[in-house]
């Protein structure tokens, strides 16, 4: 028994913002994997008990007409404890944005990010988007055909195969793999990444090495809102 064969829900979410304190959940997704197939998904409209913004519209194209009769979240996951869905391992793509919605639901969950993951994995890669690792990576993806774009099932769908794809290759790349266990890979995933390139501020598209040592000494002085990835490189350049 590897992690492979573990069972993993791999979700996603589509909201009315960003903000987890004012914004709400619009629709839940998950595609259940054990034995690194999947064996299941879910879907759903929420009912989120305020208006959803345009600028969220234009993401995932879902107005207040079509969720005003849907579920609430608290209901849906009522329905899915009923139904003995156990919720041990929880996969997504930038899994804090996700799961910030979500964690009252799954406390104590393992939460492995497929993001973060390709990061580590693919460190020179331009983007790591899953709709940009799918087409780099050529992942099959067959069962998205048909569903509409940056809605939450399909992008579970792309995450699924990602994270199979990842598994894979953490595999092919580790001289023990069946060491390899849930606890070790989330810990591999949340330490910090060393960053190649800049991409903002008016450095950006320079690489890390480049920056000037008096813009990166502002950065950590000034820059209060710093990403862990961002601040470690940062730091790794100042040699401290």
């Amino acid at each position: 028994m590897t992690i492979k064969n573990d069972i993993y829900h791999v979700l996603d979410t589509e909201t009315t913002g960003f903000d987890e304190t004012v914004d709400k959940l619009v629709e839940f997704a998950y595609v259940k994997l054990e034995d690194g197939k999947i064996i299941d998904s879910f879907e759903t409209l929420i009912n989120p008990e305020r208006d959803i913004p345009p600028e969220a519209s234009a993401i995932h194209h879902l107005i207040d007409e079509d969720v005003k009769d849907a579920p609430f979240i608290g209901d849906i996951i009522s329905d899915l404890r009923d139904n003995e869905e156990k919720f041990y391992n929880i996969v997504a793509h930038n899994a804090e944005f996700d799961y910030k919605f979500l964690k009252e639901y799954f406390p104590g969950a393992n939460v492995i990010c497929t993001y973060r993951l390709a990061m580590k994995l693919w460190p020179d890669l331009p983007k790591h988007t899953n709709q940009y690792l799918r087409y780099y990576f050529k992942l099959p993806c067959e069962e998205v055909k048909g569903l509409p774009a940056h809605r939450a099932k399909a992008d579970a769908i792309v995450t699924s195969y990602l994270f199979m794809y990842e598994l894979d290759e953490l595999f092919k790349r580790s001289k023990d793999p069946e060491s390899i266990t849930v606890a070790k890979l989330i810990e591999f995933i949340e330490k910090p990444s060393l960053l190649k390139v800049c991409k903002f501020g008016k450095h950006k598209d320079k690489l890390w090495s480049e920056v000037p040592l008096d813009y990166l000494r502002w950065m950590l002085r000034e820059m209060k809102d710093l990403d862990r990835d961002t601040e470690f490189t940062v730091r790794h350049y100042l040699g401290i």
